[in-house]
């Protein structure tokens, strides 16, 4: 829920999908910067406590961020500061979390209950959203970040209940910089690991630069508010749940690396899909398919890890599966957050979805070299194809104004992704163009008005109201028109 109403906070605030990205980056940078010291932490001290110590802050952070809301106080930067500190309780959460799943199930029952833990996390992920999307239109960001703070007394409940004597492990002695040396070791010598964690990482990066525009897609692609952005991330949500829970039902878990790799795949095509999509149902039609190969993904790289590695260094191995899996999303965010602020939201998640499609298909032929169908899929002509048809979708209609705000024979300034047009209604018709001028509006004479064609007095450019050609330029312009439609009291403008 928080992570929901903090995107959609900042979004509000800012208007912006590079703070979008730079939240993120804030959220998840410390998991890569201190990930492999909170592995070495979850070797050296007792795990049920750190997982205690790491929920007792983040409870304290969402209540500060309730309150900051609440009151009326917040600003930009303390959404970032905030979302740091959380980062930073996720670097020492993470991996003492994922270690501690051996310490209170038998090893022949580890592939079943990470695959279930995956399965209550994405419950959470399925109605958290859903649930903050009502509930910040109801009530605002506040009360869901205090409603967030809350739960987590549920969580430390349980962990003080949970009796972990079972197979308590042994806790390892030595400097902290050779426990570091050690695992990074390790880590990289057991090939197995080395790849899927490089996989992971590939769909890590998309995964995050998909959710952080998700605002974006909400608002200006569907068309929607907080309910559209909850119900689209709780489409992923629902689909990662029903990859976890297929997994936990599995008896054989032999075909794990087949089985992230084909989940990658999904996940990337599933990207493509959604980046094409220009209907609500359609995106949570996407996303949810897309969840469902996500979770299978994860979930089967955890499984693959914890049954390969030792005991002895498994905290630190899964810290650098958590410094991977989420330490890279910041750089997803940013990146995504940049890109679309530059080229737009669909043809960013084109680009990272075609990245993940080569890694998906290089992978599966690295652990599956005997198989016939790799001669046509070929990453180069895969690239290549998609980079076309991901430039051919990448325009999309978005909202501009609507038409009771704009009166027959004015023209206003709307901004769309930081860019800024005016919009022109002459008799009912209504055109956009580029806005290279100060002025805050203007109104058009009767005199402008030649056919179809419209002259700016801003600018002394006529262009056409029906198709948005410009017809004369002054030199000194460089002017850029769009295509506009109406549809139920609203003008949209063809946007890139």
């Amino acid at each position: 829920m928080q992570t929901m109403a903090q995107a959609w906070l900042i979004y509000r605030l800012t208007d912006s999908s590079l703070m979008l990205g730079l939240v993120a980056f804030c959220s998840h940078v410390p998991v890569l910067l201190l990930g492999l010291l909170g592995g070495v932490i979850a070797d050296r001290l007792s795990r049920r406590r750190l997982l205690l110590a790491a929920n007792m802050v983040a409870m304290l952070q969402a209540v500060t961020l309730a309150a900051l809301t609440l009151i009326g106080w917040i600003v930009p930067w303390h959404i970032v500061l905030l979302a740091l500190v959380l980062g930073m309780v996720q670097a020492f959460e993470m991996p003492a979390r994922h270690a501690f799943v051996t310490e209170i199930v038998a090893r022949d029952d580890v592939p079943n209950a990470i695959a279930l833990n995956s399965s209550a996390f994405n419950v959470a992920r399925f109605l958290g959203p859903a649930m903050a999307g009502w509930l910040v239109a109801w009530h605002g960001e506040g009360f869901v970040f205090l409603l967030n703070g809350l739960t987590f007394l549920a969580v430390l409940t349980g962990l003080t209940l949970i009796s972990h004597t079972l197979k308590p492990h042994s806790i390892a002695e030595g400097s902290i910089g050779r426990h570091l040396r050690e695992g990074l070791a390790y880590t990289w010598h057991q090939s197995q690991i080395r790849i899927a964690l490089l996989m992971v990482g590939i769909v890590s990066l998309l995964a995050s630069s998909v959710a952080v525009l998700m605002p974006v897609f909400a608002k200006n692609v569907f068309g929607g508010g907080p309910r559209a952005l909850g119900l689209l991330l709780g489409a992923i949500g629902v689909g990662a749940l029903i990859g976890a829970l297929r997994l936990a039902h599995r008896r054989s878990h032999g075909d794990l690396d087949t089985r992230i790799g084909a989940a990658a795949l999904g996940v990337a095509l599933c990207a493509l899909l959604f980046a094409a999509a220009d209907r609500l149902w359609l995106g949570m039609l996407a996303m949810t398919l897309a969840g469902v190969a996500y979770g299978t993904a994860v979930a089967s790289t955890n499984t693959l890890i914890q049954l390969t590695v030792d005991d002895a260094v498994r905290g630190r191995v899964m810290s650098v599966y958590s410094m991977i899996f989420v330490g890279l999303m910041p750089f997803g965010s940013l990146l995504g957050g940049t890109a679309a602020h530059v080229i737009g939201a669909p043809a960013t998640v084109v680009m990272f979805a075609s990245l993940c499609l080569i890694g998906a298909i290089v992978y599966l032929r690295h652990v599956r070299p005997d198989a016939r169908a790799w001669g046509w899929l070929h990453p180069g002509i895969i690239a290549r194809s998609v980079a076309i048809r991901g430039m051919r979708m990448s325009k999309r209609w978005v909202e501009a104004i609507r038409t009771d705000e704009l009166k027959p024979g004015s023209m206003k300034r709307v901004s769309i992704e930081g860019h800024a047009l005016l919009v022109a209604n002459v008799d009912g018709r209504y055109c956009a163009v580029d806005d290279t001028c100060t002025h805050e509006d203007a109104s058009l004479s009767s005199g402008s008005l030649k056919g179809e064609l419209v002259k700016c007095p801003l600018h002394g450019s006529r262009f056409s109201v029906i198709t948005g050609t410009v017809l004369e330029e002054p030199a000194e312009q460089d002017l850029r028109t769009y295509r506009v439609k109406i549809e139920g009291g609203v003008v949209y403008v063809e946007w890139q």
